[in-house]
């Protein structure tokens, strides 16, 4: 693993989740959705976005926040201390700076503090980011164009060709809320096809959220990830 500049030096040596006796644990379905943030390949000398869900399914009101003594001032997450009630969910917003000379992939862990009472635990966010061209599809620009539209919307568009060898599905994940798509995702793609992804939001959208992560699958499973940065034009 390459460094990530000055992004990667934020990384920690983290201990283990905090030991509880069993009558302290928090309740079992006050539990993350995946913990993995994954970006997939990306380019490099970019910020990359992503919004996580914490969801609390347990019947208690639990506190979600940034570890204070193993996170409590890093500008990766984008967090502060809120309860979340039984049933609801917590954006968490990541944020990774992928350093130009970066050649390959990179990891960057990120712990959140939960409490509940007198309870807290400890839970470990993994980023993950690669620096190489994505194999399944050819991009035909590195980033997506963001344009001003007459009605004072943002518009973006990106183009790209299915080299997988098999018919693929293209979804759009970590994205925050307010994105439109020209077209339902996921969108189905045949093998050798072009095809381009076009979506419209309102600026405000965007203003914090400067890049869109892609899942691409093949009948039930996930091929990669790739993350392309949301330039102005």
């Amino acid at each position: 693993m390459t460094r990530c500049g000055a992004v990667l030096l934020l990384a920690l040596a983290l201990p283990a989740a905090l030991a509880l006796p069993a009558a302290l644990a928090l309740p079992a379905a006050a539990q993350p959705d995946p913990t993995i943030v994954d970006f997939g390949h990306s380019v490099p000398g970019f910020t990359y976005n992503y919004v996580a869900y914490y969801r609390n399914a347990s019947r208690q009101e639990v506190t979600v926040g940034k570890d204070p003594a193993q996170c409590g001032s890093c500008p990766n997450l984008q967090l502060r201390f809120d309860a979340v009630a039984p049933g609801d969910s917590m954006p968490l917003r990541f944020r990774l700076f992928l350093d130009p000379e970066t050649a390959d992939s990179a990891e960057l862990k990120l712990p959140v503090m939960v409490k509940s009472g007198e309870v807290a635990e400890q839970l470990v966010y993994t980023m993950r980011i690669d620096a190489t061209a994505p194999r399944s599809v050819k991009l035909h620009s590195a980033e997506i164009a963001a344009t001003t539209t007459r009605d004072s919307m943002v518009a973006g568009k990106f183009d790209f060709a299915n080299v997988a060898g098999q018919t693929i599905r293209l979804d759009c994940v970590g994205a925050p809320p307010g994105l439109i798509f020209a077209k339902r995702l996921p969108m189905k793609v045949k093998a050798g096809r072009d095809a381009a992804i076009e979506f419209q939001c309102k600026p405000e959208v965007l203003l914090d959220h400067r890049s869109l992560t892609f899942r691409v699958m093949a009948k039930d499973s996930i091929i990669e990830r790739f993350s392309l940065p949301v330039v102005a034009k």
